[in-house]
Parts: structure tokens; C-alpha cells; sequence
């Protein structure tokens, strides 16, 4: 299983440059009497490193958060959960601080919401 996190992180940033989402053979949990599992995406989005956290502690209203990248994903799960992203498994998260890559795994309609939340939150001023 950490093997296959990892595999699956590194061709996630291997991809970022592209802009490319990746397919996973991964599938959610079917909700409802009718429901039918969705395929889980990852997808790369580039944030600007000295900007998007403390643009999105304003967003959330965050004012005393603490600082570091794990309180800090915790915030944006937080975020996300807030405004409708289901956050439970196989939803995950990843953020590497050098460079800004937000690596995100969820369903494609998630997908959407999150890339137009995080748009919203790197124009904040």
C-alpha cells in the first residue's frame, strides 16, 4: 500500500508541468439505493508558495491557525469539507512547500469544485 502512495505521488508531480489529471483504478464507495462507485482522480494544481495559505486562513476565517504544512492541510480539508468536497477516504491530499504542487485525489466532480475553490482562494487579496 505505501508503495503504491508513493508510485502514485510521484506520477502525480511527474505530470504537474503538463497540467495532466491521472486515472486511478481506485473506486469510491457508492452512496445511495442506486448509486454506482466513481472512478477517483489525482490531479496537480500549482498554488503560489508565499500566497495560497495565508490567502486561504483569510478565506476560512482562520485567524489563530498554527502554523506548519500539516495544520495547513488540515485547514484546506477543512475548507474543502466546508464548502461540500467529501474529504473521507480515497479522498487524500498532498502539498510539497518548495515548490506548491497541491496534489489532489477525489472524484471528478470534486475535482471541479476544488479547482474552482482554489482559483477563488489564489485571486483573494
Amino acid at each position: 500500500m505505501k508503495a503504491f502512495a508513493v508510485t502514485t505521488v510521484t506520477l502525480g508531480l511527474a505530470l504537474a508541468a503538463a497540467g495532466q489529471v491521472v486515472r486511478t483504478n481506485a473506486l469510491t464507495e457508492p452512496t445511495g439505493t442506486n448509486a454506482t462507485p466513481q472512478v477517483a482522480l489525482i490531479q496537480v494544481y500549482k498554488t503560489d508558495t508565499s500566497t495560497f495559505f495565508p490567502n486561504l486562513k483569510r478565506a476560512a476565517g482562520a485567524k489563530d491557525a498554527q502554523p506548519g504544512v500539516a495544520a495547513d492541510l488540515g485547514l484546506l480539508r477543512s475548507y474543502f469539507e466546508g464548502k461540500g468536497i467529501d474529504v473521507s477516504p480515497p479522498f487524500s491530499l498532498y502539498y510539497k512547500p518548495r515548490t506548491g504542487h497541491l496534489l489532489a485525489r477525489a472524484t471528478e466532480e470534486d475535482q471541479k469544485a476544488i479547482g474552482r475553490l482554489l482559483a477563488q482562494v489564489a485571486s483573494r487579496n
